[in-house]
């Protein structure tokens, strides 16, 4: 029975030996950050340890394993985000939004269809007023500082449903699941009233999408939305700026 016990844990720790050093390489890989060079016994190191302090040495191993494995975790999850947010406002991409939409566009498509769904699906794109003049006047760095501001913004006014990111520049947009026209006004409206409170203007262009007789191309119906949207903003930008309209 004690050598039986002293072989289980003799392959214990070999397994937790190699799990680390393969946890190490997978942090090192992601993180492109050399790890500190771990050296551990080998078999016949281990095999002439008591079974009292080989118990111990594997105790120190499992600890030793669980952290690295936390870390491993956080750093994968660090990625992950980071292949789909913007670095500077921490709000999703483009890449990432456009895909977002994309799949909402289809659940939309056959939730009306199948009558599990009332509404269709509205987008916002927002495009900060005299952007480029304060960058101008104040500098990169106080710009990108508002940027952040309005990303916090944006992210305080919408529902925890809708999906907001920056699409470049000073050009954030913001998916309105379940929503038409009307109420999407409203959130655009609500939003520039909340920029109005930290003195700062955008013009809003909203767009509906409701399901026509088929489902076409997704990429080509997200671009055609928000094509849609970003002309509606651009009208609000030859008239007067500062307010939402939709087409």
């Amino acid at each position: 029975m004690h050598q039986i016990r002293k072989q289980v844990l003799l392959q214990n720790c070999l397994v937790l030996q190699a799990g680390i050093l393969e946890k190490q390489a997978v942090i090192e890989s992601i993180s492109e950050k050399k790890q500190p060079t771990k050296s551990f016994p080998d078999l016949a190191e281990l095999s002439r340890l008591s079974i009292d302090d080989l118990s111990r040495y594997y105790l120190d191993l499992k600890k030793l394993y669980d952290t690295i494995h936390k870390e491993q975790q956080i750093i994968i999850d660090r990625f992950a985000r980071s292949s789909k947010t913007d670095g500077l406002t921490g709000l999703f991409n483009q890449k990432y939004f456009t895909e977002q939409l994309k799949n909402e566009i289809s659940r939309t498509y056959w939730g009306i269809k199948n009558n599990t769904r009332s509404k269709g699906l509205a987008v916002l794109f927002i495009d900060m007023d005299d952007f480029k003049n304060f960058n101008t006047f104040y500098g990169h760095l106080s710009g990108n500082k508002v940027l952040e501001i309005v990303a916090k913004c944006i992210s305080s006014t919408i529902r925890r449903s809708d999906v907001a990111a920056r699409f470049g520049g000073d050009e954030f947009v913001v998916m309105l699941p379940e929503t038409d026209n009307e109420g999407a006004i409203i959130v655009a409206n609500n939003l520039i009233r909340n920029l109005s409170m930290i003195g700062l203007k955008a013009s809003i262009g909203v767009s509906e999408y409701t399901p026509s007789e088929g489902l076409l191309d997704l990429e080509e119906e997200a671009a055609r939305l928000l094509n849609r949207a970003d002309k509606a903003m651009y009208i609000v930008k030859q008239n007067g700026k500062n307010k939402a309209i939709a087409l």
